[in-house]
């Protein structure tokens, strides 16, 4: 962005022109090698992102720009209109009624609310490039429930079973950066795009059916781990003691699993063991009031 003002009160911003059209219009599937391509460019604008503080959570090809430069093919990402600080509470945004992610590339804590990191854009940049190289989505689905449980609990799709010149290595890469859980994923978006380069390079299987690699363990819709280092944003002690009244407590609002999938149900068996439990602690209690009763 160049500049911004208001004129005759019209808002109005200036930007660079970019001539040429973004990935989701690519004639599918994009050949592997421009695939990459694409997204190594865009993986190094995350990380510049990144390193700055700000993740862009909206990773998807229509948001990623192409254009011809002197016969070369030039990446733009773009699209920062909901992206936010690292350490800013906004950066979650995903309980009801806020969630503003497109849902076929959302990554597991945007749809179940803990705080995020650079690889939940790791995650959508995966992806990004799953459906670069099938035209299709990893957890395609009619409806939004069937989605929402495949990026929760479904492993990720072999890339070489709707493509078979594609090599299992490229499956391996995939699945590490669409694993459920953010710690068995690549370090940064580059060191993602890297593996993806080299998996060019390897050797397609011949005369086998592709297998799905093997998922990252998961975890139930409505446990999702919350990562080590997030903490609550509780105000400071001073601020407890200057407030003259207290503040009510609010009902948290429901994660984007939760509202499409329900709340969270405890099990038979939990509830079997708690009531037997229950049962026995009256047992005992009314077993101490009779022999105190007869020792008195």
């Amino acid at each position: 962005m160049y500049d911004r003002g208001v004129e005759d009160d019209q808002l109005w911003i200036s930007m660079r022109y970019i001539d040429g059209a973004d990935a989701a219009s690519l004639p599918d599937p994009v050949d592997p090698a421009r695939a990459v391509h694409i997204v190594t460019e865009t993986a190094a604008a995350l990380d510049f992102a990144h390193s700055r503080g700000v993740l862009h959570r909206d990773v998807k090809p229509a948001n990623i720009l192409i254009e011809s430069v002197h016969g070369a093919e030039r990446v733009y990402l773009t699209d920062f209109g909901i992206a936010r600080l690292h350490d800013d509470n906004a950066a979650k945004l995903t309980q009801t009624g806020s969630f503003t992610a497109t849902l076929a590339f959302a990554s597991p804590e945007q749809l179940t609310g803990v705080a995020l990191d650079g690889r939940a854009d790791q995650y959508s940049l995966a992806c990004t490039l799953f459906r670069l190289l099938t035209g299709a989505t990893p957890f395609d689905a009619p409806n939004p429930v069937s989605v929402i449980q495949g990026h929760l609990q479904q492993p990720p799709p072999c890339a070489s079973a709707l493509r078979p010149d594609l090599s299992p290595t490229m499956d391996a890469v995939l699945a590490r950066a669409m694993a459920k859980r953010r710690e068995h994923r690549y370090a940064t978006c580059a060191e993602f795009a890297a593996a993806a380069a080299q998996a060019l390079t390897a050797p397609v299987a011949v005369g086998r059916v592709p297998t799905a690699p093997v998922a990252a363990p998961r975890f139930p819709v409505h446990q999702a781990p919350a990562p080590a280092a997030y903490r609550p944003s509780y105000p400071p002690p001073q601020q407890w003691q200057a407030a003259p009244q207290q503040v009510p407590r609010q009902k948290p609002e429901k994660s984007v699993a939760e509202a499409y999938l329900g709340p969270k149900r405890t099990s038979r068996w939990q509830g079997s063991v708690m009531g037997w439990l229950s049962l026995i602690a009256l047992f005992v209690a009314v077993g101490w009031v009779i022999v105190a009763a007869l020792s008195g």
